[in-house]
């Protein structure tokens, strides 16, 4: 009586002995949850089945099973040497065609007040709503590339891609973990403004922000290949300001530059505690950008402290192929 019994499994019967390979439901499984009481199916078990799993017990698509368990109180009834019944899902969404649905780690789902079914195929960064009937309510593409948004209609670059009975599968460079659903009265949203405004991908990308923006300074003789141009971008009542970095053309190796950034403060004790004693902030980081129309671009944001200088180049090697000194004399 102090616990420590499986009270109920399902999914796989072979982990106990009541059955074979054939019998698996779950594969590489994520975010189970109680449908929450007051919702459609309350009291049931919802599960992103990624449909993932070891090599030979693979599917190689995804669904949404809604398990409907034989509860009796805190009982969960079974015939001896029998498997944990359902024998079959309450409820499933699948793709009419299975592998067209297919999210092998990450994703979500959560049941809605509506009665539909709030799905994340998180490998490609959407979002969508299915009714109870396998219908689709509306989809949304996550519109973002890494570091980059997208413009309507651009497709995610491929971050990586596998060989599956059913041909190729991608995961996407807008990868989503999870999303949820909130009521327009959640409390967290009153203090905001939900006025609905301008489309995402309407905004000017990084591109754009790049040829607008000030040179921040003369960078001297370069480094064959290893030839970046910087710019200083203010930013504006809404974002911070940030150094951005470009080279045009690219190639795949510029992608993987080294970087330093040294951030000479005008006044040290704005730092952080632990950089006041040096009265500059040192930063490495590998350049995040990619090859887009010919030109790599990243952008790394600045302190909102008043600064003195900035230097910032690129290493190999642990040495520095070239260096930048910026001055701001703020």
């Amino acid at each position: 009586g102090m616990g420590g019994d499986l009270l109920y499994r399902w999914g796989n019967p072979r982990a106990y002995g009541q059955g074979d390979a054939g019998d698996q439901r779950l594969f590489w499984q994520h975010n189970p949850q109680w449908i929450a009481p007051g919702l459609p199916g309350a009291g049931n078990i919802l599960v992103f089945n990624n449909g993932n799993g070891f090599t030979g017990y693979e599917r190689y698509y995804s669904s949404i099973d809604e398990i409907a368990p034989p509860a009796d109180g805190y009982r969960y009834r079974r015939a001896e040497g029998s498997d944990y019944p359902p024998a079959e899902p309450e409820w499933t969404y699948a793709a009419e065609t299975p592998a067209d649905f297919y999210a092998a780690v990450i994703s979500g789902t959560q049941r809605l007040p509506n009665g539909n079914t709030l799905i994340v195929e998180g490998t490609k960064g959407t979002i969508f709503q299915a009714t109870p009937d396998g219908g689709t309510a509306w989809e949304y593409v996550f519109p973002f590339d890494n570091r980059f948004h997208l413009r309507q209609g651009e497709f995610p670059s491929v971050r990586r891609m596998r060989q599956t009975p059913h041909g190729e599968d991608f995961t996407l460079a807008n990868s989503v973990y999870r999303a949820y659903w909130y009521p327009p009265d959640y409390p967290g949203l009153q203090a905001l403004d939900l006025t609905p405004g301008a489309f995402i991908e309407d905004v000017p990308d990084l591109y754009e922000i790049a040829g607008n923006a000030a040179i921040a300074g003369d960078f001297g003789e370069r480094i064959a290949g290893s030839d970046f141009d910087i710019y200083l971008d203010e930013g504006g009542d809404e974002s911070g300001r940030r150094l951005i970095y470009i080279r045009q053309p690219c190639a795949d190796e510029d992608t993987r530059a080294q970087f330093f950034l040294y951030i000479l403060a005008a006044d040290a004790s704005d730092l952080p505690a632990d950089r006041q004693g040096y009265g500059f902030e040192s930063r490495h980081f590998r350049f995040d950008g990619k090859s887009r129309g010919g030109r790599c671009v990243d952008a790394r944001e600045l302190p909102d402290y008043a600064i003195e200088r900035i230097s910032t180049g690129q290493l190999a090697d642990g040495s520095k192929l070239w260096q930048a000194d910026i001055e701001l004399g703020e």
